[in-house]
């Protein structure tokens, strides 16, 4: 319990405080600090963002094309997939048609494979040979 003499005083160092008779200043010192580094977390992450799509934008929009021919006749799955148009799947079918068939002598002959058209055939050509 507070003896009358020290509730004056106390009252007395209040009516001085720049805020008034009894605010907590320790709390809203401690609230206003949080509030800061949260905006300052809060720009720091903007900033990386920011950052960070300026260096997707420089990154090439187009994946580049195979550089070197695949044979059709002598590839195997995993490179068959490379082709445009060819998945896994249809690599295997490509495969199963070669061991059944023999290999591929021209590109109409590749029509024969299921799964495979025109289409298919004529984006392969730029990456594949027959040989």
């Amino acid at each position: 319990m507070v003896t009358k003499s020290r509730q004056q005083e106390l009252e007395a160092l209040y009516v001085g405080a720049p805020y008034g008779k009894g605010i907590d200043h320790d709390k809203y010192t401690t609230i206003g600090i949080v509030l800061l580094v949260l905006v300052a977390f809060g720009w720091y992450r903007g900033y990386l963002a920011f950052v960070n799509s300026q260096e997707i934008s420089r990154l090439p929009t187009v994946a580049e094309p195979i550089s070197t021919t695949i044979s059709i006749n002598k590839a195997k799955r995993a490179e068959l997939s490379l082709l445009p148009g060819v998945g896994p799947k249809l690599a295997q079918e490509i495969i199963d048609f070669r061991v059944e068939h023999g290999p591929v002598r021209t590109w109409e002959e590749l029509d024969l494979v299921k799964g495979i058209g025109p289409k298919t055939i004529e984006n392969m050509k730029r990456y594949a040979t027959l040989d």
